[in-house]
């Protein structure tokens, strides 16, 4: 090698990377990419590639180059036009191509998660709005102290006790001092056998605790709601599990925010002005206001209170199962209506929550049904007259025993004592 050579070689080296470096034939967009501490990396062995022939300073900075093409991923424009690189990566007009291609595969959704994600998003929203209702519901409730501390029977009971104060409120949490029932209902949901809706005429002669002979209304005017619960233990011997207390006014709205009720008697030309029904005889759909009406006659219904009471039955039974129909409980809009009548309805044991009142209003409309039971106690006399209480109802010497049978599912379904 001649000395023209040699000094070309160390001017090369020795000078600076701006004034003195010979061109390259490739992209100066590679050579200003490379770190200037790529001294350690220079060692790194790389597969043989087709070099340009050129002068040792020229294949010096190819060097550099393949040292850091092994790490350095570069553009289409940056590789084509690499004369270092060998001619299959050459080749190549996009690295990033098939990647990009692999991402729009991999983001493309299955058949079945399509179809499932607005399953599952239906799913989540019914059941966040069930919890929602039910908490809201809860709220809504008036709870009242009734229960006693009686040992559980062999059945589920519900006492119904209806008033009709023909005001549009409820006191919230209080008892109404003096008032009466007009109505008395016991529903039961033995363990085995049809479940019962037995009304016990309101002016039944029966032994009122602490109080002596009396008509079976006048509990809940003597100790309100936890005397009466008392008073109906006594009558039938089996323990009172829940308590709701209904106004016949409230029923009035129950019945509007459900739409319509259908119900049955067969009395005509009625046309009372204290209740102010007007009945032809047969079925009809009927609103809250000709519900009430209907609730609420007496006078010109032979049967008098027993007459009354079994309408009273009627219209709540074909309300519970208006609204426990499966259409009704999904109508989350006619729900929220339900409840804010049924909370100026209906107050309730200090226990019971929604589900209690849910499962009251099914149980309702299975004892009202085709394999239920409905009607009285056994009745002896419809005017026995006691001093100095007046003219009572004289149930049957075997009503212990009868109530025991409903206890026990005991009774075939059907009408009794009716």
């Amino acid at each position: 090698m001649n000395k023209r050579s040699i000094s070309s070689r160390s001017d090369f080296e020795s000078s600076s990377d701006e004034e003195n470096k010979p061109p390259i034939p490739s992209d100066s967009l590679l050579r200003n990419s490379l770190p200037e501490d790529d001294e350690a990396e220079s060692t790194k062995v790389m597969p043989r590639t087709r070099v340009v022939k050129g002068s040792e300073k020229v294949q010096s900075a190819q060097k550099k180059a393949r040292t850091r093409h092994s790490s350095t991923p570069f553009s289409t424009t940056q590789t084509g036009d690499l004369p270092f690189l060998d001619a299959e990566t050459s080749k190549s007009k996009d690295f990033g191509a098939d990647a990009k291609g692999d991402k729009k595969q991999k983001c493309k959704k299955p058949l079945w998660f399509k179809i499932l994600l607005p399953i599952l998003a239906l799913i989540v929203l019914l059941v966040g709005s069930v919890i929602w209702l039910y908490f809201w519901a809860n709220g809504q409730l008036i709870h009242v102290d009734s229960l006693s501390k009686e040992s559980a029977g062999n059945a589920e009971t519900y006492l119904i006790v209806g008033t009709d104060t023909r005001d549009d409120e409820i006191v919230k949490g209080e008892d109404v001092g003096g008032t009466r029932t007009d109505t008395i209902m016991l529903l039961v949901k033995p363990k085995t056998g049809p479940t019962a809706l037995i009304s016990i005429p309101r002016d039944s002669l029966v032994e009122i605790p602490d109080y002596g002979d009396n008509k079976i209304n006048a509990a809940y005017a003597f100790g309100g709601p936890k005397l009466i619960v008392r008073t109906v233990e006594k009558l039938t011997d089996m323990k009172v599990n829940h308590y709701l207390e209904i106004s016949m006014v409230g029923v009035k709205e129950m019945v509007d925010a459900a739409g319509t009720i259908n119900v049955c008697s067969d009395l005509t030309g009625i046309d009372d002005p204290d209740s102010g029904l007007k009945w032809n005889g047969g079925c009809h759909d009927v609103d809250g206001n000709t519900a009430l009406a209907f609730s609420r006659m007496r006078l010109q219904d032979p049967d008098g209170d027993i007459g009354r009471a079994n309408r009273q039955r009627q219209v709540v039974s074909k309300l519970m199962q208006k609204i426990t129909t499966t259409e009704s409980l999904l109508n989350i809009p006619n729900d929220l209506a339900l409840v804010k009548a049924g909370a100026k309805a209906i107050r309730v044991d200090e226990k019971m929550d929604i589900f209690d009142v849910l499962f009251f209003a099914m149980h309702a409309k299975d004892a009202t049904g085709e394999a239920g039971i409905t009607g009285t106690p056994p009745i002896e006399s419809l005017g026995y007259y006691v001093e100095p209480v007046g003219s009572t109802v004289l149930l049957g010497a075997d009503t212990n025993s009868f109530f025991k049978q409903i206890e026990n599912g005991e009774l075939p379904p059907g009408k009794v004592n009716e």
